[in-house]
C-alpha cells in the first residue's frame, strides 16, 4: 500500500510539474510573434553595421536553430528517399539545407524597411492540438504577403516551425519535389546533400 501511494504521489507531481512547463511555454502565435521581433531586431542592428550581411547572417542562423525543428523539416523533404538515409545524412542534409535557407533569404530580410508584420491568433478549433496554422500578414510591400506557418509542439511544451506557405505556395512541398527530382537525377543521397543549393 505504501509503494501504491508513493506512485500516486509521483504521477501527482509528474502532472503538476508538466502542466507548469506548458502553462510557462509560449502559445504557438506568440512563439512566431516572437521570432518575428527577434528577426527585425538582428535585421535593424546589422543595418546599422558596415557590412550588414556577414553580421546578420550567423545571427539570423543561431535564430532559426532556436525556432525551427531543422530535423523533422529534414526528413519530411527527403521523403520516401529517407528510409534509405542513415541518421548522419539526416543530420547532414539539416545542416545543409539551414546553410543554404540561411544564405538564400538573408538579403531578402535585410530588404526589411518597416512594413507592418501583423500575427493572427491561432483559430480556436486548433485548442489542445499539437501541431496547428499560424497566419501571419505583411502590409507594405507590392500585393501583400501572406505566411502561414506550420507550429508543432514539443514535449516541452515550445512550439517550433516545421513549415511555411507563403502565399499559398507550400515549401516544404517545394522542397521535397525538388529532393525527389535531385535523387532521380544523381541517385545518391550524399550526392544530392552535396549539390543542394548549388
Amino acid at each position: 500500500m505504501k509503494l501504491l501511494t508513493q506512485l500516486k504521489v509521483a504521477a501527482v507531481m509528474t502532472a503538476l510539474t508538466i502542466s507548469s512547463v506548458f502553462a510557462d511555454a509560449m502559445t504557438a502565435d506568440e512563439t512566431v510573434n516572437t521570432m518575428t521581433n527577434d528577426v527585425i531586431e538582428i535585421v535593424m542592428e546589422a543595418k546599422g553595421e558596415e557590412d550588414g550581411l556577414s553580421v546578420f547572417m550567423p545571427r539570423l542562423d543561431e535564430l532559426m536553430k532556436r525556432y525551427a525543428d531543422f530535423d523533422w523539416i529534414a526528413r519530411n523533404i527527403m521523403g520516401r528517399h529517407r528510409a534509405n538515409a542513415t541518421p548522419e545524412q539526416v543530420e547532414a542534409f539539416g545542416e545543409r539545407f539551414r546553410s543554404v535557407m540561411i544564405n538564400t533569404y538573408a538579403k531578402s530580410f535585410l530588404a526589411y524597411n518597416g512594413e507592418q508584420v501583423v500575427t493572427l491568433p491561432v483559430d480556436e478549433r486548433y485548442a489542445g492540438e499539437r501541431r496547428v496554422p499560424v497566419r501571419q500578414t505583411v502590409e507594405g510591400i507590392a500585393g501583400g504577403l501572406d505566411v502561414l506557418y506550420t507550429m508543432g509542439q514539443k514535449s516541452s511544451g515550445d512550439w517550433v516551425m516545421l513549415n511555411i506557405r507563403v502565399n499559398g505556395v507550400n515549401l516544404g512541398q517545394t522542397y521535397n519535389q525538388q529532393f525527389d527530382r535531385m535523387m532521380t537525377e544523381y541517385g545518391s543521397i550524399d550526392e544530392v546533400i552535396e549539390r543542394w543549393g548549388q
